[in-house]
């Protein structure tokens, strides 16, 4: 055994107890995700090492402190009374980034620039990025179904950021999760996400355990706002697989990366295209939708845009149904004759006498074209009415989608101006029965 090698066991055991007082302060307040998610991208300074754990406890002296670690009945105690439960995976948390930090020695040691002196400093500086005071963390959301014609990163307002998946994060994940965070028709397609990093002012033990469910909440609610923002902004069938609530970011170093399942029976439709000119675009939307966030007219609309798009083996008659209750929830109240909607959605989007003569027989049409799909009419007097219509199926839904984007765009403008639900209505009804020309602005 080299100089070196001696100098090195020697420090390894000299820390062994600094370790266990670390684990004894801060046990039980928080759990593996957490741990390694924040500190892992410190430890993993050099990308291109290949050198895994398993690889590292071939090394005697690996060997021998996690021998020495795993005996001592400080470890011992708190792994075996909290086996399974959070404070159990804290330990095991911390135990795993000190595992990543015995590499790091080894990698100093191996590079023959290890002596005492820079070991002491190499621990100090850890320990001094566990104490920062500000952390960051990458959360990423799956997308599929979405054509994007530009390597480019896109960036929004709330801070995400449309990206493709480098090939190393795909592989990584890959290793960690199995093929099953790829479509399972389509395993070697590249995939592509949204990611964002949330900078924490906290010291992650401090935050708790349950600071992690409300995180990974917030992040899902933000991507959920984005992602209605892509709806509204055009049409395509856009896919995603949320983060699980349990799970905070992405680390390289186990097995507690997951992603909400979306089945193997998704129909994909028709894709999102997305290019750089609706970048802007989505920003003006994320600015109606953050400040009409408390109306809660808006909510069955935008529920039901999202079942249109999201819908596993979605067939038109639904999409229809699903654009015509938006439209309801909007315009009309539960007694409100079809009729007198076609003409109030007719005056809220006509821009003249041909436009609202126009949306107010088709809709027309389209409500009575929901009469014979709910109440369940032969399947030729609902070709009949779309044959009088002059559409197809499809057409007719890729129509009232399109229609119903423009509505909900427009109304969360007036909703900026000021105006409220009962205005809209009651101007609406002004202009049907007064003067056409009264303008809702």
């Amino acid at each position: 055994m080299t100089k070196s090698d001696t100098n090195l066991k020697r420090t390894l055991r000299k820390y062994t107890k600094v370790v266990l007082k670390f684990l004894n302060e801060i046990r039980g307040y928080f759990d593996v995700k957490e741990v390694v998610s924040f500190y892992m991208p410190m430890i993993r300074e050099n990308q291109e090492e290949k050198e895994s754990t398993v690889e590292l406890y071939q090394i005697p002296e690996a060997k021998a402190f996690k021998k020495e670690m795993k005996a001592h009945p400080i470890v011992k105690k708190h792994l075996d009374v909290h086996v399974g439960t959070e404070k159990g995976s804290a330990l095991l948390g911390v135990w795993s980034i000190f595992q990543a930090f015995l590499l790091h020695l080894i990698r100093i040691q191996r590079s023959l620039i290890y002596d005492g002196k820079s070991f002491d400093k190499s621990f100090k500086d850890m320990m001094k990025f566990f104490r920062s005071t500000t952390l960051s963390v990458q959360f990423i959301a799956m997308l599929e179904n979405i054509d994007k014609f530009s390597d480019d990163d896109f960036l929004f307002k709330n801070g995400w950021c449309l990206k493709r998946l480098s090939k190393m994060l795909q592989d990584d994940m890959t290793r960690v999760v199995g093929d099953d965070f790829l479509h399972p028709k389509k395993k070697s397609v590249t995939r592509h996400s949204l990611v964002k990093e949330f900078k924490l002012k906290k010291m992650i033990w401090k935050l708790g355990v349950k600071s992690s469910y409300e995180i990974s909440e917030q992040v899902n609610e933000e991507i959920d706002i984005l992602l209605s923002a892509f709806r509204i902004a055009k049409s395509g069938r856009i896919i995603c697989r949320y983060i699980d609530h349990q799970i905070l970011g992405w680390h390289p170093l186990g097995d507690h990366f997951n992603i909400s399942d979306v089945g193997d029976s998704i129909e994909p439709g028709t894709r999102y295209s997305f290019s750089k000119d609706d970048t802007n675009r989505i920003n003006e939307i994320l600015d109606l939708l953050s400040y009409c966030k408390t109306d809660k007219t808006l909510l069955i609309p935008l529920r039901r845009l999202k079942f249109a798009t999201e819908r596993k083996h979605a067939i038109p008659e639904d999409r229809i149904l699903d654009a015509l209750i938006a439209f309801d929830s909007l315009f009309g109240a539960y007694n409100e004759l079809s009729y007198r909607l076609s003409l109030r959605i007719a005056m809220f989007l006509g821009e003249s006498s041909e436009d609202r003569l126009k949306l107010k027989n088709d809709f027309v049409s389209a409500y009575n074209l929901r009469s014979r799909i709910i109440h369940g009419n032969k399947p030729g007097h609902v070709r009949k009415v779309l044959k009088k219509w002059g559409l197809n199926p499809q057409q007719a839904a890729d129509y009232l989608e399109d229609i119903l984007r423009k509505t909900v765009v427009k109304y969360m403008k007036l909703l900026k101006r000021g105006k409220t639900h009962d205005n809209i209505i009651q101007t609406l009804e002004d202009m049907i029965l007064n003067d056409a020309s009264i303008s809702l602005l």
